[in-house]
């Protein structure tokens, strides 16, 4: 078994060298998400499995949000990821994103599927707060 901590947009791994790569409460604060996910494509095995897990949010924007936990993402987006991650100077780089804790699952599908990813699967465990996606 080994774990790596690392830049995770350049692990300096060897292509299809791990069977699993796990991002948990990442891809939302991250300023080169696609990147970071297309190094996790290039790093898994074919046969591996690649999983992100992040913020649960609807599907869809609604305005004003009666979803408690919509309402608290935004406050800590605001207030804490959207500005971590423009102090990474997000919009100056080529494939830069500020997204923020209101990761919608049409967003991470759309960095995965930019990524190398041909399905994102929603994982069925349930949590209040978390949603979790297996990427291939």
């Amino acid at each position: 078994m080994c774990f790596l901590n690392a830049d995770i947009a350049a692990l300096g791994a060897a292509d299809a060298m791990y069977d699993l790569v796990l991002i948990v409460e990442a891809v939302h604060d991250l300023a080169r998400p696609v990147a970071a996910l297309a190094e996790a494509h290039r790093v898994v095995k074919p046969d591996g499995f690649v999983v992100v897990v992040d913020e649960r949010t609807p599907d869809e924007f609604t305005a004003p949000s009666d979803d408690p936990v919509e309402r608290v993402l935004y406050a800590i987006s605001v207030l804490h990821c959207l500005p971590a991650t423009m102090a990474q100077h997000p919009l100056a780089l080529p494939d830069g994103a500020a997204t923020g804790t209101v990761l919608r699952p049409s967003t991470l599908r759309e960095y995965a599927q930019r990524a190398g990813f041909a399905r994102v699967e929603t994982l069925p465990a349930e949590h209040e707060m978390l949603r979790g996606y297996l990427l291939r």
